[in-house]
């Protein structure tokens, strides 16, 4: 469980800063991981070690449903003062309370400037046509 509670003024909306409404909001998760580094080969001509990772991490987010990520690697020093190394992985990032359950927050309108000329939306031609 998590929430904000912002201060009287900006509940008030005396303030321009910004500041979102009061809120709050909860949710849980079940993980689990689990990584195996695997030593194949050592103190071989040319593989003084070769060995090979991999890690999962399992999750089942009550605001998400379930899902996965992983990492492989493998790791080879075919001489004692030289290792290559390469991992691919992926990753998830949940949402937060405040990204989740934000309550109203003031703003202001988008200004935009008729005589910029940088912006293609705004550029407008000087002379009539």
């Amino acid at each position: 469980m998590g929430g904000y509670i912002p201060n009287s003024i900006a509940q008030a909306q005396l303030d321009t800063d910004f500041n979102s409404f009061a809120t709050q909001g909860s949710y849980y998760v079940n993980e689990a991981y689990a990584e195996l580094d695997v030593p194949l080969v050592s103190r071989m001509p040319f593989a003084e070690e070769i060995e090979v990772q991999g890690a999962f991490r399992g999750f089942d987010y009550s605001t998400f449903g379930t899902g996965g990520t992983f990492k492989l690697g493998a790791r080879w020093r075919p001489i004692q003062d030289f290792t290559l190394r390469g991992t691919y992985s992926t990753g998830f990032r949940a949402p937060g309370i405040p990204e989740l359950f934000a309550g109203r927050a003031p703003n202001f309108p988008a200004a935009t400037d008729p005589c910029d000329t940088t912006n293609p939306r705004t550029r407008r031609s000087a002379a009539p046509r």
